[in-house]
């Protein structure tokens, strides 16, 4: 080789080993080696918890409003490799930079104060107990795009349509009447692996909810293995959403009851948000999916020892509004919404065409809208129509706000905390629809899970429900009529025969009628409730001489019907909430009376609240309680194996 030659590989040598130690992000070097990674002393060693590099592709950009954030946190380690714990760590930056703030935990803060890009030193540093300074350094670059820019938010108004509901996710507080901080708790064996981290921020002109991963976070299921979770629901019901297939993915299931907070059918949904911009690790998703009213979540089809999607309800269809990865930011602006059947018979599966999302959903707030009606649905970005679909679900469906860290679109690279920024989330309803049928509620204190069928005689049950509007309000005027359905597909009754069923017979009005006849053949029953063909309800009822066993605990006093308990209370007032236990039958329980328990939420996590008592079922709230207009009280009632959550709202 020639001298020229060999220090032209000299210098080659010399430049990856520079590129590969300070670490290049865009060409996915993403590790520091180690002596740029700790530091160590006296037996003890300090490190970050992630080498991943922040600078290039990686550095971190200063939002158009508010600020995003990076972990610089580190760990201190004894000779065995333990984890020192409440090591006091203090970390400080190499320069000083407007719009850049380092707090005692080690999370940087860039905000929109920022001026312009600039490169500089994080480090992190532990005195040991023998008084040596040891200390980690990193080095990260900010930059500024002055091209961005929020989209201002829509007034409220909209014209042809009513606001059927809105949280602006300003009061400090989850609205626990309306939403869940917990992911498909019904598939968790633990509760608070699911819990969602957020915060309320001010983030720009407005308050936002800041829907948060963390580092390290576990699993939210032992179900679903190394995906990662955090966010929020409007509805849990036993066997929501089942996965994967049978006898594998969701096959265990825990009791959390039915928590009937924000669901509807049809309407305007939107939604100004933020994306998180750590370019890495999976997706945040803007979901809904129905909430399987027609399931009997305590008596499962005959012949089935694990509900499957398309068995157990026809009511699973799922639409992915938003499901966008967390990569690049052409990547990101890429949208292309996803309509799932997930077994119901209402549509297929449609993957709708791809749209762009302008400017940078990561730094900037965009508007994101989602019509659905009885002719399909659209979706829009920033009051524009992107794309659309025929497809359209029937029934009832709730909505996810879900951050997935790790597991889901995307590969981690380590870059935390991921952050969405909510600004807030909007429902409206076609002014033209108040006067119109549109679905139908089934009243559950009078609709039971299974229906004894008796040696000899007859069982007879009065079945209700009611047709509701296009606002969700009870049309008095208008009255449903019931008929037997053959499956829980559900079917035509207004323009088709009845099912027959021996042994068995319902009348318009709701009187259902079991004989010892009904005990020979298959246990399932399917109830309809009608007003059209279009305007439906079926629901599972079980033939059963099953012994009584707890069903369901809902709370009978007026503060709700059915599974929504929801209350008002005055400072200086008081207010008295009754829980009911009935077994499968919808008998009420004798001799089992409900316990009454102030918790965090739905889940019953004991809490205090201010100026709050509780004794029985009588909640006080003094005059003097720091509690604020709005403010909800989370109450849990427990009696025999099951609980109820009501809600009280501060007037």
């Amino acid at each position: 080789m020639s001298v020229k030659a060999k220090k032209i590989l000299v210098i080659a040598l010399l430049c990856c080993v520079c590129l590969v130690a300070l670490g290049v992000g865009a060409w996915g070097v993403t590790h520091y080696f180690l002596p740029f990674g700790s530091s160590s002393a006296g037996g003890f060693e300090i490190a970050f918890d992630s080498n991943t590099v922040l600078m290039r592709g990686d550095a971190v950009t200063a939002p158009a409003s508010g600020y995003v954030r990076r972990s610089f946190a580190a760990g201190v380690f004894n000779e065995q490799g333990e984890a020192v714990e409440d090591a006091q760590i203090t970390y400080s930056l190499s320069k000083k930079i407007k719009g850049v703030t380092l707090d005692e935990d080690g999370m940087l803060s860039v905000s929109a104060e920022l001026q312009k890009g600039a490169t500089f030193d994080v480090t992190a540093s532990y005195v040991t107990p023998e008084g040596k300074t040891i200390s980690v350094t990193k080095r990260t670059s900010v930059s500024k795009d002055r091209k961005l820019a929020d989209v201002p938010r829509n007034p409220r108004e909209k014209e042809g349509w009513e606001l059927y509901y809105e949280d602006d996710f300003d009061g400090g507080e989850l609205d626990y009447s309306s939403w869940s901080p917990y992911y498909l708790r019904n598939w968790v064996d633990e509760d608070e692996r699911t819990r969602c981290d957020y915060r309320f921020d001010v983030n720009g002109e407005d308050t936002s909810l800041v829907i948060s991963a963390a580092q390290g976070r576990r699993s939210w299921s032992s179900q679903n293995s190394g995906v990662v979770v955090s966010g929020i629901s409007s509805y849990e019901h036993n066997w929501l959403h089942k996965f994967g297939a049978l006898g594998e993915g969701a096959v265990f299931n825990k009791d959390v009851g039915v928590f009937d907070g924000m669901a509807t059918k049809y309407g305007y949904f939107e939604v100004r948000m933020r994306m998180p911009d750590t370019r890495d690790g999976s997706h945040f998703a803007w979901w809904m999916i129905g909430v399987q009213d027609d399931m009997n979540d305590s008596a499962l089809l005959d012949g089935e020892n694990v509900p499957m999607s398309g068995h157990y309800s026809n009511q699973t269809g799922e639409i992915d509004i938003i499901e966008t990865t967390l990569t690049s930011v052409k990547g990101m602006k890429a949208w292309r919404p996803v309509i799932h059947p997930n077994g119901t018979t209402d549509y297929e599966y449609h993957w709708v065409e791809e749209g762009q999302i302008p400017g940078n959903p990561m730094l900037e707030y965009h508007i994101y809208g989602f019509e659905w009606d009885e002719e399909g649905v659209k979706f829009y970005v920033d009051d524009q129509l992107v794309s659309s679909s025929d497809r359209s679900p029937s029934y009832r469906m709730m909505t996810f706000l879900t951050l997935y860290a790790t597991g889901g679109l995307g590969e981690d690279r380590g870059i935390y905390p991921k952050e969405a920024f909510i600004d807030y989330l909007r429902v409206y309803k076609r002014k033209d629809m108040a006067d119109k049928p549109s679905s139908v509620q089934l009243d559950m204190t009078s609709v039971p899970d299974c229906v004894y069928v008796p040696q000899q005689g007859e069982s007879r049950i009065n079945l209700k429900a009611s047709v509701l509007n296009g606002m969700d309000k009870v049309m008095e005027d208008k009255q449903v009529k019931w008929r037997l359905s053959q499956t829980i597909d559900g079917f035509d009754p207004a323009s088709s025969a009845p099912y027959e069923k021996q042994g068995v017979s319902l009348s318009e009005d709701g009187t259902l009628i079991v004989t010892p006849q009904a005990w020979a053949g298959n246990k399932d029953l399917f109830v309809t409730a009608y007003y059209n063909d279009e305007v439906r309800q079926t629901y599972h009822i079980k033939l059963s001489r099953d012994s009584a066993r707890d069903d369901r605990l809902m709370f009978t006093d007026g503060g709700g019907s059915g599974y929504k308990a929801v209350y008002t209370v005055k400072k200086g007032k008081r207010v008295t909430l009754k829980a009911t236990l009935f077994d499968q039958y919808l008998r009420a329980r004798t001799g089992v009376e409900a316990q009454f328990f102030l918790a965090r939420d739905l889940a019953g996590a004991p809490a205090a609240y201010d100026g709050v008592t509780l004794s029985g079922g009588t909640l006080t709230l003094s005059a003097s309680s720091s509690l604020q207009s709005g403010d909800i009280i989370v109450v849990v009632a427990k009696a025999g194996s099951k609980q109820a959550a009501a809600f009280i709202k501060v007037e």
